[in-house]
């Protein structure tokens, strides 16, 4: 977008928050269409999450300042039986209709996958926990490839 204003001769603001935002929206959108498609047509897939680094994965695959990747899509026909689902939050623990909801019926919802699942879930997540430590590594390669943040 921004290569695009330029071209029209108008003066481009550096991307900030807004338009990550709306890139990793419109991408996310794209990424569950395509598994909907891919799985409806008879193909299996495997999100596989490029926030551990995601200015390496942008390196690889040669994109454009002001580009992040959001996810890789591995998509294939399936080699004999499926393995069984992994443990899924119910969907009232992600759904709310027509409000959010109450926050204690949702996390006993979400509890209900067991706690040897939730405790790997959120050992990721704690204070100090990895997570924490990506937080620089993903600024940090926000701002090299251009948005203010």
């Amino acid at each position: 977008m921004l290569e695009s204003i330029k071209l029209l001769g108008l003066e481009a603001r550096e991307p900030g928050l807004t338009e990550l935002l709306q890139g990793y929206i419109s991408a996310s959108v794209a990424l569950a269409w395509s598994i909907a498609v891919a799985e409806d047509l008879g193909y299996v897939v495997n999100i596989i999450a490029t926030y551990g680094n995601p200015c390496e994965v942008a390196d690889i695959l040669g994109l454009p300042s002001y580009v992040v990747p959001v996810a890789g899509l591995l998509v294939g026909k399936p080699k004999g039986e499926l393995p069984p689902l992994t443990p899924r939050a119910p969907v009232e623990a992600l759904a709310g209709w027509n409000s959010y909801g109450d926050l204690e019926d949702r996390v006993k919802a979400y509890m209900s996958l067991g706690e040897k699942f939730v405790n790997n879930v959120w050992r990721v997540h704690r204070h100090g926990g990895p997570v924490d430590r990506m937080d620089n590594v993903i600024r940090e390669c926000l701002k090299s490839r251009g948005f203010r943040v």
